[in-house]
């Protein structure tokens, strides 16, 4: 666990501060490339750690990123034993790694709790809406319907406990549910308006988008570019939305005076609702107003194979572009050994024997090791010479002796 936390801290802010630089030097980019950037960046930084921690030897980075090895003890125990590496202060590491990986725990269950939470409140709150027509109409609201390919359309619901249009629900429990004085403040082409907005949103399935993304946040709620992701991906959503209303059926004009009459509307408590909302911050309302109001918004954008393409091929070759991470082999530290103590000497010295000197021995010279062997000669002549006469003496005794007996 606690080398992919460090392997996403290191992906995500390397992918996820490429998508914010490259979003903040093109300004003009269109919203539906800047979503596809910020999604990529989001996915590449979840997989790439998990594929490098499942399968750290199929992979052939082009560099890596050495951390000390003691940050991987707590997630690896017995690795540095295996290695014969001496980690100095492991113990201690890993008990602050264990320590920080629970804090991480507790705060990431706080934060999901608050946010189902909230959600639960919402719920509540809603309990008591009512079915509404778009102005008076249901036949409009169907049509809206029918343009962003719905065959079975939302369901469009009034709260008095809201101040701003949110889309909720999933599948075939898809749902609308707008304020009641939106039926009463705001004419025909506004209305539509707003209802166009909110189709759009399931038309997206933001609605789940956002779930998920709240979830990650909550989870990775140590990256802040996990926040700034989130936001930039919700008002792109926003963004297009307002494009899409703005052409299908009213104009831009009676989308700008909408935005600008809804913004009005906002409670405190809309901002911090776990769904998806018409407004939520004053100013990227005016940024949204403004551009509506200057034309620059486009819904329909060319090129969505090559988003696609682009997309995948980040995703493929990021975990052998990204840095590898891995521990910094440690060194293994020279263990002092106290001197041993002075042996006696066993050997028996010439005091034992109670000598007073002891006769040194001098290398034989050449001469006298010559001189030597001949006198070894002439020995071992005279020593045959002696038992050859020895022999002669003994055989001359038996030659007597068979003559004497003879003579008997």
């Amino acid at each position: 666990m606690i080398f992919w936390l460090l392997a996403f801290m290191v992906q995500s802010s390397l992918w996820l501060g490429a998508a914010w630089l490259l979003t903040r030097s093109v300004p003009r980019i269109h919203a539906r490339t800047r979503e596809t950037v910020w999604y990529t960046a989001i996915v590449t930084s979840l997989v790439v750690p998990s594929v490098q921690a499942i399968a750290p030897e199929s992979l052939a980075a082009l560099w890596t990123l050495p951390l000390p090895s003691h940050l991987f003890v707590a997630s690896e125990p017995g690795q540095a034993a295996a290695s014969g590496d001496v980690l100095p202060g492991s113990g201690a590491a890993s008990g602050w790694l264990g320590l920080t990986v629970w804090v991480w725990v507790a705060i990431s269950v706080a934060l999901l709790v608050l946010y189902v939470g909230r959600y639960v409140w919402l719920r509540r709150a809603l309990a008591a809406r009512e079915p509404a027509a778009a102005c008076g109409d249901a036949v409009a609201f169907e049509s809206l319907a029918r343009r962003a390919g719905f065959t079975d359309p939302p369901r469009l619901s009034m709260s008095d406990h809201l101040g701003s249009p949110i889309a909720i629900g999933l599948g075939t429990h898809k749902e609308i549910c707008v304020p009641t004085r939106a039926f009463h403040e705001l004419d025909c082409d506004q209305l539509r308006a707003m209802l166009a907005h909110e189709v759009a949103h399931h038309m997206r399935r933001d609605p789940a988008r956002l779930a998920v993304l709240n979830v990650l946040r909550a989870v990775l709620w140590f990256q802040p570019l996990m926040h700034a992701a989130v936001r930039a991906v919700r008002e792109t959503a926003e963004e297009q939305c307002d494009a899409w209303a703005a052409h299908h059926p009213v104009d831009r004009l009676a989308m700008a005076s909408c935005l600008a009459e809804v913004a009005g509307w906002m409670l405190p408590r809309d901002r911090r609702l776990p769904v998806v909302g018409m407004a939520r911050s004053s100013s990227q309302l005016r940024i949204r107003v403004d551009r509506l109001m200057e034309g620059r918004e486009r819904f329909d954008m060319p090129g969505r194979f090559w988003r696609g393409l682009g997309a995948a091929s980040v995703l493929v070759l990021a975990p052998w572009i990204a840095p590898a991470v891995t521990p910094a082999r440690a060194l293994p530290i020279e263990v002092s050994t106290p001197a041993r103590p002075a042996v006696a000497n066993t050997v028996p010295t010439i005091i034992d024997f109670g000598l007073d000197e002891l006769p040194a021995t001098e290398e034989p010279d050449h001469e006298t090791v010559g001189d030597t062997g001949g006198d070894e000669h002439e020995v071992g002549e005279s020593v045959l010479e002696e038992r050859a006469g020895a022999t002669d003496e003994h055989g001359g005794r038996e030659h007597g002796n068979e003559r004497h007996e003879e003579g008997s």
